[in-house]
């Protein structure tokens, strides 16, 4: 992990550090958005992106979450595949053998299909010490909402029990639902919650009992941020730029998820 040391340009350009109080002792995870994130010529959620955000020196990275049909936990953002490949429909609608045909639009990502989650920790060149942070996204598709909550909270168990995730891993979740379930499931998992309003989102980790809450940077002071810390909850935030960084990390977050992740490396080395 990373001690948050973040350095000022003052004077003659003299460093100075700032020393960042938090539940995590000084430090700030530093995680890749998506992979080396949206700005990168590979895709978001692609294998080549995870595993470039994985072997550059931070913490790790977060994915996106999404469930097929039939029950495959798959790493993609967008609530259509019809936005960045060459798919079509809702992933909770599809298949796996559905979704494994789409691959993704732009020319220069090259031939990139979406990631079964599953395998690619069964299979891929992942870490042993790597942080995984899943955002688990919470549209049902055409499937009864609070089936689709449950199957969804089936299979994170499932994945965190075959890959023994649960001492290295986030779990953030937008549906207050699925975090209550995948809790009943994996009592100690490091559950987030997220709403359009930092402090409904805290109000909602403390009522039942989450490990934390996330939240983007620009959005969130850093009175709130002490504010979750009083209550015993990390907090996660997202700096999608680099000029965002600095005064993210400034507020005191345990976890930075960005972009802009070789730029985070550098600034919390």
């Amino acid at each position: 992990m990373f001690a948050i040391v973040l350095p000022l340009l003052v004077g003659s350009c003299r460093k100075e550090h700032i020393e960042v109080d938090n539940l995590n002792g000084g430090k700030v995870i530093a995680l890749g958005h998506g992979g080396m994130g949206i700005h990168d010529l590979l895709p978001m959620n692609s294998a080549a992106s995870l595993l470039s955000a994985l072997h550059t020196g931070a913490d790790g990275t977060e994915m996106d979450v999404r469930l097929t049909l039939d029950g495959k936990l798959v790493a993609f953002h967008d609530l259509d595949l019809s936005v960045s490949t060459t798919g079509t429909g809702a992933i909770a609608d599809l298949t796996w053998a559905q979704v494994a045909q789409a691959r993704y639009l732009q020319p220069l990502y090259g031939d990139h299909g979406i990631v079964d989650i599953d395998h690619f920790l069964s299979h891929a060149d992942v870490p042993s010490g790597a942080i995984l942070y899943f955002d688990v996204k919470p549209d049902p598709g055409a499937q009864d909402p609070a089936l689709y909550r449950e199957r969804m909270a089936d299979a994170m168990a499932a994945l965190f029990t075959r890959h023994d995730l649960l001492a290295r891993s986030f779990v953030e979740c937008r549906d207050i639902g699925i975090a209550v379930a995948v809790q009943a499931r994996l009592p100690s998992a490091r559950l987030l919650s997220y709403s359009p309003s930092f402090d409904e989102a805290l109000g909602l980790a403390v009522q039942h009992d989450l490990f934390g809450v996330s939240h983007f940077g620009d959005q969130v002071s850093a009175d709130q941020v002490r504010t979750a810390h009083e209550q015993g909850k990390w907090v996660a935030l997202v700096a999608e730029r680099r000029n965002e960084q600095r005064s993210t990390g400034e507020k005191g977050p345990e976890i930075i998820i960005s972009d802009e992740l070789k730029h985070l490396a550098d600034l919390l080395e």
